[in-house]
């Protein structure tokens, strides 16, 4: 997943989220509790329970929010750990689509330089066994026989 869908995703489940919010302050705003009493002197209350159209689009929000931002969390951590970036990976892990948001607005994109498993002999040093041949040193003769003097 690109890092700029996991960034798209991250606002989509926020901006779900704060209109789920507004939509649910705005039912709720519209609700009442009215109490007094009646002719013979008893208490009555009546509540009315706002307006559920509003309610039910914020349910909406939160559930396209919730999923958006999942798909982002999870994205994001794919992403994270393709390219090796533990750092980055913890703070995804840890901070869900918060997390995300911030790698997908900061992060890197790119794998973290690794260091080579295998290192080639440098030029100017004698060869070793079992290391290749690099060109420019002629082949290594083997020791004379321990008994025997070196041949000038």
């Amino acid at each position: 997943m690109k890092k700029s869908l996991v960034r798209t995703l991250a606002l989509v489940s926020f901006a779900g989220f704060i209109l789920g919010i507004v939509l649910f302050v705005m039912s709720v705003a519209g609700s009442s509790v009215v109490t007094g009493t009646d002719a013979a002197g008893n208490p009555t209350s009546s509540i009315s329970g706002g307006n559920g159209a509003f309610a039910g689009i914020a349910l909406l929000f939160y559930g396209v929010g919730g999923i958006t931002g999942l798909v982002a969390w999870v994205g994001g951590l794919i992403k994270t750990a393709q390219i090796q970036r533990w750092g980055w990976f913890v703070a995804v892990l840890l901070l869900g689509s918060l997390g995300a948001l911030i790698w997908g607005l900061a992060g890197p994109e790119t794998p973290a330089n690794a260091m080579p498993v295998g290192y080639m002999p440098q030029p100017g040093y004698p060869p070793q066994p079992g290391y290749p041949q690099q060109p420019g040193y002629p082949p290594q003769q083997g020791y004379p026989p321990y008994n025997q003097p070196p041949q000038a």
